[in-house]
């Protein structure tokens, strides 16, 4: 094929296959491969996939779950739907950690956030601590994560309150940014996350949420709202809830699992092009 095209017919080409097909496409030879990984491609094949995906209507929500053994070992479910009002299975993934055996997983991790076909998963923070240890701390809000273009990075901001004197209730907050390029947290300012999410200048109020829904994990294409909706046994379902009728529009979930996380999604070469892309920073 390469000695009858043109090579910007054949990227052209390229550029508008699957991510899986492209992976194995890398074993062709040299040539294709150094084109699949080089970052400029990565690029243009994921603004490719974006344009393909709202041309078409063709978006896809990330959904994780846990089930537990009965030996209380924790194992992890994914799958992807399509982000339509079928809400039909696209596909099941595998364990992104499935070099952690379930009884060497070093702690419970949760998902955070999705951008550009990347998923941030990090250990639970504890709550507040006995008032005899150094630092009692919890964490505040939740993390950010996403793309910066300016200097082509993925970054992730969390946001920490520690509470220093158990007894008096004074706090202060850390903001950290993790950076995938460097492999590091840095630490910012507090000024740069203001703490007074309280006041009312800060929230616009759109709609009422049901009492016995306690959290949200997203929302649809469409304006539904995913809460959800706790089981006896401590299992969970995720259901759909249209804010405009107030009336719960779908189920989603089984009995023996615990749904714990749900984020937009989209398929893409983002890391080829990086050679230590696994840190366990």
């Amino acid at each position: 094929m390469a000695g009858y095209l043109p090579e910007e017919i054949i990227e052209k080409v390229l550029l508008r296959l699957p991510v899986k097909t492209l992976i194995r496409f890398t074993t062709v030879c040299k040539s294709w491969l150094s084109k699949i990984k080089a970052s400029t491609f990565v690029q243009s094949h994921l603004c490719t996939t974006i344009d393909s995906n709202n041309q078409n209507d063709a978006h896809l929500l990330l959904l994780s779950a846990r089930s537990y053994s009965k030996e209380r070992i924790c194992y992890e479910h994914h799958w992807l739907h399509w982000d339509s009002p079928e809400f039909g299975e696209y596909s099941k993934l595998s364990n992104p950690l499935s070099f952690f055996t379930p009884k060497k997983k070093p702690q419970e991790l949760r998902g955070t956030g999705t951008c550009n076909g990347l998923t941030v998963k990090l250990p639970r923070i504890p709550g507040w601590g006995h008032p005899n240890d150094y630092k009692v701390y919890r964490m505040y809000a939740p993390l950010g994560f996403g793309y910066d273009p300016h200097s082509n990075d993925y970054k992730v901001l969390r946001i920490v309150i520690l509470r220093s004197d158990w007894f008096s209730f004074r706090y202060s907050s850390v903001v950290q940014v993790y950076s995938l390029a460097r492999g590091s947290w840095r630490r910012l300012s507090a000024s740069v996350a203001p703490l007074d999410l309280q006041a009312s200048e800060s929230w616009t109020y759109l709609f009422n949420v049901p009492v016995d829904h306690t959290d949200i994990y997203g929302f649809r294409r469409c304006g539904e709202v995913v809460l959800k909706e706790e089981k006896d046994g401590g299992q969970s379902r995720m259901v759909f809830f249209d804010p405009k009728s107030g009336n719960q529009v779908k189920v989603i979930g089984s009995e023996d699992h615990v749904y714990c996380f749900m984020d937009s999604f989209v398929e893409s070469l983002v890391l080829l092009d990086h050679a230590n892309a696994i840190s366990t920073k």
